[in-house]
């Protein structure tokens, strides 16, 4: 899982001069204002223009990459948008345990609709209820493993609310952001884990609106 949430983003910010030295020694000078050095080391000129690269030497393009926020200007919506598409591949979502949502639609519609005017019914209509709450709060020990391991990601424990999920993902993303790690590896990975984690609980039947 690890593996897939890191092939999410489309470039990686970390400095890498591998391919930048292949056209040759000291093809660029380092676009840092007033600094004379080569510019071996390339990065990303913008969010929307990924494809195009500035060149900085070894110290400026640290000092870049510190600066550098993938998700300037966006607004709230278009960064969830990109978090949901991200760790889906681009693909259409739908609500996980589908059919225990039909089960409990089922259990309302027997008991509910029927007219039991002598409570002949009672116990099995509180069985039934007490049958619909279990499958609403599902017992940890006996989550599917990829939601588990989101929640752990996330250090979030089930009855979890969307508010309750947004507020500590937008926590974690400022943790784990490169602009206050230097760069971190480590933290990049942090990063990485969370947004899928918030995607996958996101869309599942294990987040109450």
């Amino acid at each position: 899982m690890e593996r897939s949430t890191r092939q999410s983003f489309e470039f990686d910010i970390r400095i890498s001069a591998a391919k930048s030295r292949g056209a040759g020694p000291h093809a660029h000078a380092c676009e840092w204002d007033g600094c004379t050095a080569a510019g071996e080391f390339r990065a990303p000129r913008s969010p929307a223009r990924l494809r195009e690269y500035r060149w900085f030497c070894l110290d400026h393009v640290r000092a870049y990459n510190r600066s550098w926020n993938f998700f300037a200007g966006w607004e709230d919506g278009q960064v969830e948008d990109y978090v949901r598409n991200n760790a889906t591949w681009q693909r259409p979502t739908w609500k996980m345990g589908g059919k225990a949502e039909e089960e409990k639609r089922n259990a309302r519609w027997t008991y509910d609709d029927l007219a039991d005017p002598l409570g002949l019914f009672g116990r099995e209509q509180a069985e039934a209820a007490q049958r619909a709450r279990n499958a609403e709060e599902p017992d940890p020990a006996q989550l599917p493993r990829p939601v588990a391991d989101a929640l752990g990601a996330l250090d979030l424990e089930l009855p979890l609310t969307l508010s309750q999920l947004k507020r500590r993902y937008k926590e974690l993303v400022k943790r784990f952001h490169p602009d206050a790690n230097g760069g971190d590896r480590g933290a990049e990975d942090q990063l990485r884990r969370v947004i899928w984690a918030y995607g996958l609980l996101k869309g599942s039947r294990y987040v109450r609106s």
